[in-house]
């Protein structure tokens, strides 16, 4: 055998031509067409065994284990089955096909191909063509059913642990593949569920329209024939069609039923037709493939019977055949399955619920009474098979899904990444997408982010921005508790995406997780990240601060240790700090610094004012200075601290005090919060505390902090920036913060506010006596506040975030801020 160039294609594939049904006739065309469009082709498959499990007559001998035709040669292997059917059996004789496969290369009788097509159902089919690309090669994966979710649909397995252990086995294979091309969107939804994140496209059953001719409907002087043909196995539930011949049959309904066909039930239904005394029902052989057009017109009525929990599974193709040749038929299916759903799309044909025999025969009674009916039911599945499923059309675009370049990434494109729904995420996504709606030309967009979220965001996504939503197992691995599996759940999901997507860059929303595979020097499928940094903390000491406990110290350590060997990566295009000094101090310490850039972290553009009259803003005392804790509640944000400095305030200055807290409060603090308050209260009956436990919309919590006097942000050593101080000093209220950290360094440059030792609870109650003592004018810098906020815009973060300019009007804006 000759070696493959790059313009070869192998096929493997346990199923092929001249198997009669199935996968086989499908993977026959698929490899002649290729040959004629996309070179020489390689096909690696068993002697012809389906569906009766007999090797046919002519191959039992191995003469034809090598055949050529033209640009196709085919090589074939015995077929390995044992006595035993069933889960057991099936993989006893995938796993002899692998291993054959692999003798066959090892042996040089086969060799590796950079363009390889497997089929699945084969799992292990699938794993053969993985082990059969050469490095920098496409392969293609072919899945007409999924088997795990046979297995468990068909009763096959019983054991919840070899279901798991199927999935595993299907997620570990496919998501080495290349591309993998389904029936169904449906069917990609299933993939996902398991976990497959492989780039998944719908290739549907094709038919050849030209030699499916549209038969005549015929006149009600003949017995109408009912027919079923293909494989007779345990998905198919054939007894529902016994049970429909009965009804008919006690009716007096007059029909021939036809059943032809082979399969391992074969002989079961037949001494159970036998049993019943079916006079009705006729069993026949399947017809050579040249003769099947005019055996399928020859029915009046086809039956497409499935078994429950299957139908999301697997597609029969012959029913792009039926529709071809212009026949109704019934559909008995799961409904809102993928037949169910067909016949809504195409009215081609009636449904009823899957093991119905009485529905099925009522069915059946209907369109022996209605040619009209029938006529209309042919006439539109011939119409959309034609549209839909035309074999030329089909496979052209699975010769595209071939070639080597398929998936070139495009240079305009950016994935954004973030599995977490809460904080920030929604606000910033907002900011790319009005961005990205304003760049059409310069931006491409796909975001990888929680179901929830890309709910919420799909109404206004514009035209140049594609939403993924990440499924349940990837958000819950992605957010998982454990650092260590977060952080390479987050890259190995990354990588995934832009992969799946085309995209040329990704963009991670939070970074801080990711220096661990990325310090390891893990790369991304030949592409660049970025992504936002949230909490650098080695530099904090040279903001002045000097307590710092050695639990800090070795935090520091290992995380400016991490952050080296990660901005040493190739793939780690750009870290964007949102903290404004860091990158200064990465130009001293750190050998590629150059890709450490400060990013502003977008202020909240102030909302107009609400003037209803139900808002928390309206609700505040007009007597007293006026106090907001603000945000999501949580420890870290200092409300224990708060409430034991309120026990310490004097009576004089509680009485003049209200401390308004606005927010959802953490559920796992939330009964501990509420006593702290009730206790507060009993002591300093003098002070009023209003209490928001709920979530405020931007115009309502505008409203709230223009009608308070200051700003409360007492975290507990919190490390990183904070939205609390763009509110405030977008609004021109001043702050008492934290000293620790960014926080107090932002608060002390720009005269934000105060800056205390939060941890002490007495300075907090002395700040606020001292504030209420002076009407909460507590000393800040308006003009320094502008030039905090000036650079912190939605549009500016969105530029830097994506590498574009800022619009002309911004940057006018920003300048007349920083003039004033």
């Amino acid at each position: 055998m000759t070696s493959h160039t790059t313009n070869d294609v192998l096929f493997v594939t346990q199923q092929f031509s001249p198997e009669p049904i199935g996968s086989g006739p499908y993977m026959g065309e698929m490899a002649s067409f290729a040959a004629e469009r996309a070179g020489s082709v390689t096909v690696f498959t068993c002697r012809p065994f389906y569906p009766d499990g007999i090797v046919q007559e002519g191959y039992g001998d191995g003469k034809h284990d090598i055949e050529e035709h033209g640009d196709l040669t085919v090589h074939r292997v015995p077929p390995f089955r044992p006595e035993r059917r069933g889960a057991v059996g099936r993989i006893v004789s995938e796993s002899v096909f692998l291993l054959r496969g692999i003798a066959a290369m090892a042996t040089g009788r086969l060799r590796r191909s950079y363009r390889v097509v497997s089929l699945c159902p084969s799992i292990l089919t699938v794993l053969l063509g993985v082990i059969a690309k050469k490095r920098g090669g496409r392969h293609v994966v072919i899945v007409h059913d999924i088997q795990s979710g046979l297995a468990q649909g068909t009763g096959l397995v019983a054991s919840g642990w070899i279901v798991r252990l199927m999935q595993r086995a299907e997620r570990f294979a496919l998501n080495r593949s290349d591309r993998i091309l389904v029936l169904s969107d449906v069917m990609r939804g299933q993939l996902q569920g398991i976990g497959v994140t492989a780039p998944i496209d719908i290739l549907p059953i094709w038919v050849d329209t030209d030699l499916f001719n549209p038969a005549r409907i015929r006149d009600e002087s003949h017995t109408p024939t009912i027919l079923y043909s293909g494989n007779m196995g345990r998905k198919q539930s054939l007894d529902q069609v016994l049970d429909m011949a009965r009804r008919l049959d006690a009716h007096k309904i007059s029909a021939r039923i036809v059943l032809r066909g082979e399969g391992s039930k074969k002989e079961e239904l037949r001494k159970e037709a036998e049993r019943l005394s079916l006079e009705n029902v006729t069993f026949m052989p399947l017809v050579d493939r040249a003769d099947l057009p005019q055996a399928l017109a020859e029915a009046d009525i086809h039956l497409v019977p499935q078994g429950k929990d299957v139908a999301d599974f697997a597609v029969p193709s012959k029913i792009f055949a039926i529709m071809a040749t212009g026949r109704p038929f019934i559909a008995a299916a799961e409904r809102n399955s993928l037949l169910w759903q067909l016949g809504e799309s195409a009215h081609s044909h009636l449904t009823v619920d899957a093991n119905d025999g009485h529905a099925l025969a009522l069915s059946v009674e209907r369109l022996i009474g209605d040619p009209a009916l029938r006529q209309r039911l042919g006439e539109n599945g011939r119409a959309y098979v034609m549209e839909h499923h035309d074999r030329n059309r089909v496979l052209e675009r699975f010769i595209s899904h071939l070639d080597l370049g398929a998936d070139e990434v495009d240079a305009k494109h950016t994935l954004v990444f973030e599995p977490d729904a809460r904080g920030h995420a929604e606000e910033w996504l907002r900011h790319l997408m009005s961005h990205a709606a304003a760049n059409t030309e310069q931006i491409k967009l796909s975001f990888a982010i929680p179901s929830g979220l890309a709910e919420i965001l799909a109404p206004d996504t514009p035209e140049n921005v594609t939403i993924h939503a990440l499924s349940q197992r990837e958000q819950r691995m992605c957010t998982h508790t454990n650092v260590f599996v977060c952080a390479m759940a987050k890259w190995r999901t990354m990588r995934d995406y832009l992969v799946r997507t085309g995209a040329a860059r990704g963009m991670f929303l939070c970074l801080d997780q990711c220096s661990f595979p990325f310090g390891l020097g893990l790369k991304m499928a030949g592409r660049t990240v970025s992504g936002v940094l949230f909490r650098p903390t080695a530099h904090y000491a040279e903001f002045g601060d000097a307590s710092y406990s050695l639990r800090e110290r070795i935090r520091d350590f290992r995380k400016i240790t991490l952050t080296r060997m990660m901005i040493a990566n190739p793939c780690v295009e750009n870290v964007h700090s949102l903290d404004p000094y860091f990158p200064d101090y990465a130009q001293k310490h750190l050998r590629a610094a150059g890709k450490v850039s400060a990013l502003p972290d977008p202020a909240f553009p102030a909302t107009q004012v609400i003037g209803k009259q139900d808002t928390v803003a309206h609700t505040l005392p007009r007597n007293r200075t006026k106090f907001l804790l603000f945000g999501e509640i949580t420890e870290r944000k200092g409300i224990f601290k708060l409430l034991d400095a309120l026990l310490l305030l004097p009576h004089d200055a509680a009485a003049k005090t209200a401390i308004v807290v606005a927010g959802r409060i953490d559920a796992g603090i939330r009964a501990d919060v509420e006593k702290a308050i009730a206790s507060v209260r009993a002591s300093q009956e003098e002070l009023q505390i209003l209490q928001y436990n709920r979530f405020l919309p931007d115009d309502e919590l505008t409203s709230l902090i223009m009608d308070c006097d200051v700003v409360l942000a007492p975290y507990q050593r919190f490390v990183g920036s904070s939205g609390v101080l763009m509110w405030a000093a977008q609004l021109k209220r001043p702050v008492i913060s934290q000293s620790y950290g960014l926080v107090g360094k932002l608060t002390r440059e720009y005269g934000l506010g105060v800056d205390i030792d939060t941890t002490r609870p007495g300075e907090i109650a002395r700040v606020i006596a001292e504030a209420t003592a002076c009407g909460g004018r507590i000393p800040c810098d308006r003009n320094r506040m502008k030039a905090f906020v000036a650079p912190r815009t939605p549009e500016n973060f969105a530029a830097r975030l994506l590498q574009t300019e800022v619009h002309s009007a911004e940057k006018d804006r920003q300048a007349d801020l920083n003039v004033a």
